[in-house]
């Protein structure tokens, strides 16, 4: 299933340069990361999830805030079928405001929005 993301990984940020969109990809795992660095080898910055929602290594507090989100056009998040309700919830603070926001997971676990 994940290389079933990362095929659409691979396309996804020709789009986005197409549109000079800059995107952000991100994933769970150090061995997720790995994979996707060296499938996708695209101009994308890639980052753990731990990254992208700025986790603190002290005190393992999320620090990206919508006063303080990432700046990009696009997030793609890889595994998402993985993010509970507080990680969507980090997710949704670290995204800009007028981004755009793309899950790729198994569409029966992933997150409710709701």
């Amino acid at each position: 299933m994940y290389e079933d993301q990362l095929f659409v990984a691979k396309a996804l940020p020709f789009i986005f340069k197409a549109y000079g969109a800059d995107a952000v990809i991100t994933t769970y795992t150090l061995e997720m990361i790995a994979e996707a660095r060296s499938s996708i080898g695209c101009g994308s910055r890639i980052l753990t999830f731990a990254e992208l929602i700025g986790l603190d290594s002290e005190t393992g507090i999320p620090l990206q805030r919508g006063a303080n989100p990432v700046e990009t056009n696009v997030i793609v998040v890889l595994g998402a079928d993985a993010l509970g309700i507080e990680e969507m919830n980090y997710l949704l603070e670290a995204a800009p405001t007028n981004g755009r926001l793309y899950l790729l997971g198994y569409p029966k676990d992933l997150p409710s929005l709701l």
